[in-house]
């Protein structure tokens, strides 16, 4: 028999497994730019990149021509990428602005307005990124790069952890650095 758990208790259960590195796909709804329901813990790719960012944050917004270079050679092909906005106020139409006005050229785009998926992957910062298999497991969480070494202190990128962490993911490596943080804009909770 199954106990019967409240709602918060079940997303605490869950945010426990995600930070154990394991969270299984479940059939979790979140709602797409446009409305429609998606699935993104249900991956059928050979895994997921979500990246987590709030539309009005410097640090996402300035960090979109590195997501656009990995959504173009990854998304997919090889992995399914989630820009994952968690704007509790944002309209869609003011985010679909805000997306082209800094080039976003990914098509999956979840609202997370109520910070469910956020909080089940263990999500903070914006922008932060979380690449996870199949099962569930995170392979890898923290920054796209390390353009900001701190907050307010910019730099042209020297690692470019995020597409390390992918390419070793699908080369069937154990990813090597496998959470970095992430700096930027912290994340709304619910």
């Amino acid at each position: 028999m199954i106990p019967q758990t409240s709602y918060k208790e079940g997303v605490i259960a869950l945010y426990m497994l995600a930070m154990l590195g394991q969270v299984r796909a479940m059939g979790l709804p979140v709602s797409d730019i446009d409305g429609k329901s998606d699935y993104p813990l249900e991956i059928e790719h050979r895994g997921a990149v979500f990246i987590f960012t709030i539309a009005e944050c410097p640090n996402a917004n300035k960090s979109m021509p590195e997501i656009n270079r990995l959504v173009k050679e990854y998304d997919d092909k090889k992995l399914k990428f989630y820009l994952v906005d968690s704007d509790s106020g944002i309209e869609p139409k003011k985010l679909k602005k805000q997306l082209a006005a800094f080039g976003y050229k990914g098509k999956h785009i979840l609202l997370d307005s109520k910070h469910t998926l956020a909080n089940l992957l263990g999500a903070t910062t914006s922008p932060e990124a979380i690449l996870m298999d199949p099962k569930g497991f995170l392979a890898y969480r923290g920054r796209i790069d390390d353009r900001f070494p701190k907050l307010g202190v910019e730099r042209a990128p020297r690692s470019r952890d995020l597409k390390t962490a992918i390419d070793q993911f699908l080369a069937g490596k154990k990813v090597t650095v496998s959470r970095t943080p992430a700096v930027g804009c912290v994340l709304p909770k619910s």
